[in-house]
Order: C-alpha cells, then structure tokens, then sequence
C-alpha cells in the first residue's frame, strides 16, 4: 500500500482508528516505486521539527551597542547548534540538525526585534531524540545569554513533532521475503539498502512496540 506521506496524517489516522491491529492484519509492506531494495532492522528515522525564536532589541546599524542583535546570536547559534552532533552526540548514534529556514530583518541599516529559526532533527534512538531536543534549547538559551541577552529576552523554543516514529524493518520478515524475492528475481536484484536519514510515516502501522512485524522496501529505485 502506498499513503499520503506529508506530516504522517495517513497512517497516524490509521494506526489510531485501530483499523490495524496484530489480530487482524499481520504483515504490512509498503511499495513505493523491477528491483527490490530493503534493510534488516532501523531503516527510517524520526523527524521533529524545531522553531527558535531569537529575541532581541532592535535599533540602528550605526549603533549596534544600544541594541542587543537577534542577527549575530541567531548566526552564533546555528553553529553552535552543530556542537550537539560533533561533539556531545556518539559517531554511532546518527544525527542531523538542519538548520533549514532563518528570517529575520526588514532593511540593511536596522537591527531587528528578532530573528525565526526553523530546524528538523533526524535521529533512530527514541532516548537520543530527547537528549538532542534538550541540547538545542540548553544552547539557544546559554548562547542568547553569553552575548548579554537579559532573561526576559531568552528565546523561545517550540517543538513540533512529526507524527511518525523510526521506521523498523522485522529482521526475521525481511529475511523471509528476501529468500522469496531472489528465488523469483535473482540474487543480483535484491540489494541490501544502507539506512537513511530520511522520516517516513508507514512506522507508524507497526503499532506501538513494533508489535506488527514490518517490511518496508523500494521497487525499481
């Protein structure tokens, strides 16, 4: 089957309508695209997303000192941001933090009142997820701080959870149709896929606990 895939609405409503239960439907495959690829075990990620908003006091660009700049904090935070992957995070614990959207500003010569961060977060560890969630808003806070930034001024940080959990291939399921795909296609037409870092909502049919063995693979992809 293949469903709606933007914000894991599809499958959420399914999953939560109970339309799929262990009782009824026993395995689940996901065809997205005359070659099969598929991977034991961790496959897709979860995905929250992040917004910051850097606060500051506007003023002049001819006198950046009787301002606090939203500008260089929210700059000196998105590399900071990066610190949370290279140097608090384990190599063999992948995570992204993308920083993919910053606003802020209106004219060249004016320091604005703000500055809007939009950021995803990519990791497979349900523990690690809270711990780079945490680590975000520590550093937003302690950099807006360190640049003098008053307590009424800390940015606000929101998360916004994509509706999807890490998407989890049954070791034994894959298997078991890995011998029944290249017995009919050939050895050299079923690849072994690497994981990626890409979210993907059909996790979600798994249940909570993974309790619905799952498959998910690509065809001519």
């Amino acid at each position: 089957m293949t469903l709606a895939k933007r914000g894991g609405l599809a499958n959420r409503r399914l999953a939560h309508a109970r339309l799929l239960d262990d009782t009824q439907l026993k395995k689940l495959f996901e065809v997205l695209a005359e070659r099969y690829a598929g991977r034991n075990g961790g496959y897709r990620l979860a995905r929250p997303t992040v917004d910051i908003t850097i606060r500051g006091a506007g003023g002049h660009g001819s006198a950046p000192e009787s301002a606090k700049d939203p500008v260089v904090v929210a700059a000196q935070t998105i590399l900071a941001l990066q610190t949370i992957v290279s140097r608090e995070s384990s190599p063999l614990d992948p995570v992204v933090v993308t920083v993919g959207s910053i606003h802020g500003g209106t004219r060249p010569n004016i320091i604005p009142d703000e500055v809007k961060l939009e950021l995803t977060v990519r990791t497979y560890k349900e523990e690690v997820r809270k711990r780079v969630l945490a680590a975000i808003e520590r550093v937003a806070k302690g950099t807006a701080l360190a640049a003098g930034f008053p307590p009424e001024l800390a940015p606000v940080v929101t998360f916004r959870d994509f509706p999807a959990k890490a998407t989890y291939n049954d070791p034994e399921l894959t298997r078991r149709l890995a011998k029944v795909w290249e017995a009919q296609l050939g050895a050299e037409n079923v690849v072994p896929a690497a994981p990626v870092m890409g979210a993907e909502d059909v996790g979600l049919l798994s249940l909570e606990g993974y309790k619905v063995p799952l498959v998910y693979f690509r065809v001519g992809t």
